[in-house]
C-alpha cells in the first residue's frame, strides 16, 4: 500500500507539473518520422489525444507528462528504441522557433550556447541546462530539475538536436570529444558512435556534451546582428511573459491537477489563484489556442487511465478524485474519450499489467 501511494504522489507530481514542450518541436518532426519509419505519424499523436492541427498553431506546447507519454508510444510504434535520438539529428531552426533563430544568428558558438541558456525554458521548462568550461573542453549539461521522470529516450532527442543543431549552424562536421547519459545503453552501442561521432558513455553522472573549447569561437554561417537583436528582444519578452501568456495553458493544467479533487477546478478558482479573474483566464487560453473546459477534460482523461490501473481505488472514489458529481457522470465522460466503460477498460488494464 504505500508503494501505491508513492506511486499515486508521483503520478501526480508529474501530471501537474507546469513545465512543457513547445508544439513546435514536435510539428518539425512529422516529415523525418515518415521518411524514417514506415507508420503514419499522425497514428502515434492521436495515441496520445494530440491532434495534428494543434501542433502547427503558433505557441503550442504540449504538457510534459503527455510530451513523455509520446516518446514512449512513439517507440513502441516503430519499434524502435533509439528513435530520439535518430529524429535529433534532424532538428531545424524552426523545431527551437524564436530561440532557433536567436541561436543562428549569434556572431560565434559561445553566443549561441550562451543564448540556448537563457532562453530554453522556450523550448522545454524542465531546467537544469549549464554550460561550464572543465580544462580545455567546454561542457553543456541537460540534467533537469525533474530527472526522475524524464525517458531516456527525451535526453537522446534533446542531446541528438543539439549536436545537430551545433553542426548546422556553424557548417562544421566535426565531432565532440564526448557525450554522456546517465542512463544505460539502450540499443546498438555503434549507432551512437555513428549519430555523435565521438566516444558516448552510459551510466554517467550527468547527460551532456563535451568539446574542445577552441569550438566556442567557431563563426556561425547565419550570423546577423540585426536579426539577433530582434530575436532576443522577441524572447526577453516572451520569457518575461512565461507564466501567464507564453505557458498559460501548463500553468492552468498544472492547478486543475491540483484542484480537480476538491470540487473547486472551476475557471474561476483556477484564474483567483493565478491571481487574475476568469475572463482575464479565458481570454489568454483563447490566445494560446485552447479552452478551458478542454484542459479539464485533458487532466482527467491523464488521470483516469492511471486511477483504473490500480485495484485499490473503486469506481465511485476515482469519479470523486477526478472531480465528477457521481459515477454515471464519470462513465459517460470515459466512453466518450475511449469507446469503453470503464469497468471494462479497468480489466483490460489489469489483466495486462497487474499493480503489486
Amino acid at each position: 500500500m504505500n508503494n501505491w501511494h508513492e506511486w499515486m504522489r508521483q503520478l501526480l507530481g508529474l501530471i501537474g507539473l507546469p513545465a512543457s514542450l513547445a508544439g513546435s518541436y514536435v510539428n518539425a518532426f512529422i516529415p523525418v518520422a515518415r521518411q524514417l519509419y514506415d507508420i503514419d505519424p499522425y497514428a502515434v499523436l492521436r495515441a496520445v489525444d494530440i491532434q495534428p492541427e494543434q501542433l502547427a498553431q503558433p505557441g503550442f506546447r504540449l504538457s510534459l507528462y503527455r510530451t513523455f507519454k509520446l516518446l514512449k508510444i512513439a517507440e513502441q510504434m516503430t519499434g524502435d528504441p533509439l528513435v530520439g535520438l535518430r529524429l535529433g539529428q534532424h532538428v531545424q531552426p524552426k523545431s527551437y522557433e524564436v530561440l532557433g533563430y536567436a541561436l543562428m544568428s549569434r556572431s560565434n558558438l559561445q553566443q549561441a550556447i550562451e543564448q540556448l541558456i537563457r532562453f530554453d525554458a522556450l523550448i522545454w521548462d524542465v531546467g537544469g541546462t549549464r554550460f561550464v568550461r572543465e580544462g580545455n573542453y567546454a561542457v553543456l549539461e541537460l540534467n533537469p530539475l525533474y530527472v526522475p521522470w524524464v525517458p531516456p529516450q527525451a535526453f537522446e532527442l534533446a542531446i541528438s538536436g543539439q549536436v545537430a543543431f551545433g553542426r548546422w549552424i556553424t557548417g562544421f562536421e566535426g565531432a565532440p570529444f564526448a557525450v554522456s547519459f546517465r542512463h544505460s545503453c539502450r540499443g546498438d552501442h555503434a549507432v551512437y558512435a555513428e549519430v555523435f561521432g565521438c566516444n558516448v558513455l552510459f551510466d554517467a553522472p550527468r547527460n551532456a556534451v563535451i568539446f574542445p573549447e577552441e569550438y566556442l569561437q567557431m563563426p556561425l554561417r547565419y550570423a546577423d546582428p540585426n536579426l539577433a537583436r530582434i530575436m532576443i528582444g522577441t524572447g526577453q519578452r516572451l520569457m518575461e511573459n512565461y507564466r501567464q501568456e507564453t505557458n498559460i495553458a501548463n500553468e492552468t493544467r498544472a492547478l486543475i491537477c491540483e484542484l480537480l479533487s476538491t470540487a473547486q477546478q472551476d475557471m474561476d478558482s483556477v484564474a483567483q489563484r493565478m491571481g487574475m479573474s476568469g475572463h482575464q483566464l479565458s481570454r489568454r487560453l483563447q490566445g494560446a489556442g485552447c479552452r478551458f473546459p478542454d484542459l479539464v477534460e485533458e487532466v482527467r482523461q491523464d488521470l483516469a487511465g492511471h486511477y483504473l490501473a490500480s485495484p485499490d481505488l473503486a469506481l465511485t472514489d476515482i469519479a470523486f478524485l477526478l472531480g465528477f458529481s457521481e459515477q454515471s457522470a464519470f462513465t459517460r465522460a470515459f466512453k466518450r474519450w475511449t469507446g469503453q466503460a470503464p469497468a471494462h477498460f479497468r480489466r483490460q488494464q489489469l489483466a495486462e499489467s497487474p499493480v503489486a
